[in-house]
């Protein structure tokens, strides 16, 4: 208990007395962190769904035929990402 009060002590005196490119620089640092794992849970999100929509269109693939899906996997595989898909 009493560590957690030094270490208070030392947290409060060190703060109180920071300038006030030091408290922008801490807030940058802040925003900087926030920005970063906002942007880290958007890609997981964003990979979440492209994986959600593969495995759908795998599923609707396969209940055509192995050798049909492969072909259509393999065409998705040659085009370039800006074609739109050709049904």
């Amino acid at each position: 208990m009493n560590g957690i009060l030094l270490l208070l002590g030392v947290v409060k005196g060190s703060v109180s007395e920071l300038t006030l490119q030091e408290w922008g620089y801490l807030v940058g640092i802040v925003f900087t962190l926030l920005r970063g794992i906002m942007i880290w849970r958007d890609n997981r999100n964003e990979q979440r769904r492209r994986t959600e929509i593969f495995e759908r269109y795998v599923s609707q693939l396969a209940q055509q035929g192995v050798r049909q899906a492969w072909k259509k996997l393999r065409h998705l595989e040659s085009r370039p990402p800006s074609e739109t898909p050709k049904e």
